[in-house]
């Protein structure tokens, strides 16, 4: 099981690359080259609304699709402390309490992931969505209900993003 764990702290890296990337300004569109080798983990979305009213709408998705914000963390105002400029940037922490319970019972390594996580920001002038894709959860913690509980949590993770994006 070391591989798989070994992939994902790979693949989590390469999202903090990205992350620094597109606020330094560089064009992070086309992958990298560690992106293009290693499983694609994220999922992303555009939203024609700004952040803040993504934010809120999405804290509305959340709790529609059966899930609760344990946290929201505005990224941007924590760097603006530190004289630091970013574009408006929300972290938002989702949970389905019976999910994670579950997820736990059959892997309790699984716990450094939770809860799911999915930021908001400002990129080219445009709202963008991004999450890990908890499917990939399903494929690197053992339990013989991990990738169906992990199905599960994506597909309603999707339903959030889309539930917040559409008018």
């Amino acid at each position: 099981m070391r591989m798989p764990f070994l992939l994902m702290i790979l693949g989590v890296s390469g999202l903090v690359a990205t992350s620094v990337e597109s606020f330094s300004g560089h064009d992070v569109s086309a992958p990298s080259e560690m992106n293009q080798t290693r499983p694609q983990m994220e999922k992303e979305a555009i939203s024609p609304y700004s952040v803040t009213e993504t934010v809120t709408r999405l804290k509305k998705a959340v709790v529609d699709n059966g899930f609760s914000v344990q946290f929201e963390i505005d990224l941007s105002a924590n760097f603006a402390k530190k004289n630091l400029t970013a574009p408006p940037t929300v972290i938002l922490g989702v949970c389905n309490a019976v999910h994670a319970h579950a997820m736990l019972a059959e892997d309790p390594r699984v716990l450094g992931q939770l809860p799911c996580r999915i930021a908001i920001t400002e990129r080219e002038g445009r709202t963008l969505i991004t999450w890990l894709d908890p499917k990939m959860l399903g494929e690197f913690y053992e339990g013989e209900k991990s990738a169906q509980i992990a199905d599960e949590v994506a597909e309603a993770m999707d339903a959030m993003v889309v539930d917040a994006t559409q008018g």
